[in-house]
């Protein structure tokens, strides 16, 4: 065990490398903004009111309520695109913890309010979600309302009038935001923002660069990675025994290893995921997490002409089995770039056969993902055997309706 904890932390290029990128010096890091909601709710109530010093008027809250919608737009909401975009919101109240709520913004002008419950780390409490609605629809009967549950990943509430966001999203607009903005904001505002998508971009492990570097790493020194995040926590330790040796290390590089630990495990669900990919030829993996597996079907490629940006419809098993053991799989329709129109005859054909029911916000110019197949099974033994065997019987089951969208999408190009 000493030369496996001397292997891994003496001249380990790659281990290096990690330290170097996760400790690159960002202020916020320093004051701990990723770990806390508190913090995170305090950075974007301050970007979603337009009168405050950023500099940004109302560019974030309408790219926010418009990434809302959009993620949302199978559900019929109250708010609409032209809410957003034909309406001005100079006039809008953010507050901070009113009646608890985490971010409620309030444009009584428009007659319109936004709450939103921010969770980074922390879960949902038992009727927490019900108990805003509630203050909510009392004190404001006669508003339009969009009530949002923004988590890392998008989970899905327990309460039904509210909608999804995550902190993908919010890092995209920031960034594309930034990219527009370059040069004519305020130094410093620059600097802090440019900041916070730093953060954003360590809380939604979107750097693929370090997910494999950390794969890389945990399966080269599985053991004792396992063996120092097994003791890591320990109090009453041996001096000078491995455990104490272990604590020592952890204590160094907690910050890369927690990040080793946390991309090169990987979860029964993604190992039968990967399985599935090897016992069936004719799919080819888009893109991995441990809460989701994107993939096309071989027959896709056929299509992908109709997109500017990429394979325009791809399939998606989406990772619950821990929340309420259900494994569920999507096919959904993502944006075809500058092709928008062939996008919107695409849906309109579909829309025609009885198997699908398109959304009227779908057919939206600038709507980038609708979904036009959901199935989901409950999986009550969270083996790797049994999800793999879920995984082949909703992929099988959906290749009847596949082929009706590819004949629909094939005529659409011709």
């Amino acid at each position: 065990m000493n030369h496996s904890l001397n292997k891994f932390i003496i001249n380990n290029v790659k281990l290096e490398k990690l330290e170097s990128r996760l400790n690159k010096f960002n202020p916020l890091n320093i004051l701990k903004v990723n770990e806390y909601e508190l913090r995170h709710s305090n950075v974007l109530a301050w970007l979603l009111d337009p009168n405050e010093n950023h500099g940004l008027g109302e560019e974030f809250i309408k790219k926010f309520l418009g990434e809302v919608i959009l993620l949302n737009e199978d559900i019929n909401l109250e708010i609409s695109v032209v809410d957003i975009y034909l309406n001005n919101f100079y006039d809008i109240q953010v507050l901070r913890e009113w009646k608890n709520i985490d971010i409620l913004a309030i444009s009584h002008s428009n007659k319109m309010i936004i709450l939103i419950e921010n969770k980074v780390k922390a879960k949902e409490s038992e009727g927490q979600l019900k108990r805003y609605s509630d203050v909510v629809e009392t004190k404001f009967r006669d508003y339009k309302k969009l009530k949002v549950l923004l988590t890392v990943e998008g989970e899905e509430p327990t309460e039904n009038e509210y909608v999804i966001c995550n902190y993908y999203s919010i890092l995209k607009i920031l960034t594309n935001i930034m990219k527009l903005n370059s040069g004519n904001l305020n130094d410093k505002v620059e600097d802090f923002i440019n900041y916070y998508i730093e953060v954003l971009e360590d809380i939604v492990d979107e750097d693929e660069e370090i997910i494999d570097l950390c794969r890389e790493i945990y399966k080269e020194n599985k053991k004792i990675i396992d063996y120092i995040a097994s003791n890591k926590n320990k109090i009453h330790i041996t001096k000078g025994s491995m455990e104490e040796k272990a604590v020592n290390v952890y204590n160094i590089y907690e910050k890369s290893i927690d990040m080793i630990f946390r991309h090169g495990k990987t979860t029964t669900f993604l190992e039968a995921a990967n399985k599935f990919i090897k016992h069936n030829n004719d799919v080819i993996l888009e893109k991995e997490s441990n809460t989701y597996y994107c993939f096309i079907n071989s027959s896709m490629d056929k299509i992908k002409s109709l997109s500017s940006e990429g394979t325009p419809i791809y399939y998606i098993f989406n990772n619950r089995l821990n929340k309420n053991n259900r494994l569920r799989m999507f096919i959904e329709v993502q944006s075809f770039g500058d092709n928008y129109q062939k996008r919107q005859e695409f849906l309109h054909e579909l829309n025609k056969l009885d198997e699908f029911h398109i959304k009227e916000r779908s057919f939206n110019p600038e709507s980038r993902y609708t979904r036009i197949y959901s199935k989901s099974i409950v999986v009550n033994d969270i083996t790797e055997d049994q999800i793999l065997k879920y995984m082949n019987e909703l992929y099988r089951n959906s290749l009847k309706d596949l082929n009706k969208i590819l004949e629909v999408a094939m005529n659409i190009k011709k």
